[in-house]
């Protein structure tokens, strides 16, 4: 059994203003930035991948005990959340590519999915372990592999299959 989810991304962290100022400037200079920050984290391009990333964190909270799925299911680990996590930061806002179908699976591993229709698809599968597979399907071409993982750069390959299942119909 999986666990399927609908995306959402979770909080972008903006940096708090520290002054050692003091009196009236500096009061406003502070409420300035105040209300910049707000604005920034309100930011409707904002919005799809804190709801994603929340999706992520209720998936975890769901599905990190062992039997999550009423039978034998493997939790879903610290290390195949952070890697996940770490992956959807390193995604661009863009209008073309869509925010991925997140599943979990049976053995706690997590599956992102894109797909435009049944014959363009890519899932990208996390195993918590610097590395990324994926298999993907773009008309009548098939294509599957595996890729190093930093954690701060999505792989070559993975941007070439997200534009094959994006920008080619």
């Amino acid at each position: 059994m999986s666990v399927i989810a609908n995306t959402a991304y979770s909080n972008i962290n903006v940096k708090p203003f520290y002054s050692t100022g003091f009196g009236h400037e500096s009061d406003k200079i502070r409420r300035c930035n105040q209300e910049a920050n707000r604005a920034y984290e309100n930011a409707e391009i904002f919005r799809p991948k804190q709801l994603i990333l929340q999706e992520l964190d209720r998936l975890y909270k769901e599905c990190s005990e062992e039997g999550w799925d009423g039978e034998d299911a493997s939790p879903m680990t610290d290390d195949i959340y952070n890697e996940a996590r770490k992956l959807l930061d390193c995604f661009p806002l863009t209008s073309f590519i869509q925010l991925p179908e997140i599943i979990v699976d049976y053995d706690g591993e997590i599956t992102f999915e894109w797909s435009t229709d049944t014959r363009h698809v890519l899932l990208v599968n996390m195993k918590g372990k610097n590395e990324i597979t994926y298999v993907g399907l773009f008309g009548t071409n098939k294509v599957n592999g595996r890729e190093y993982f930093d954690g701060t750069t999505l792989p070559p390959a993975i941007i070439d299959n997200l534009k094959k299942t994006y920008l080619i119909s």
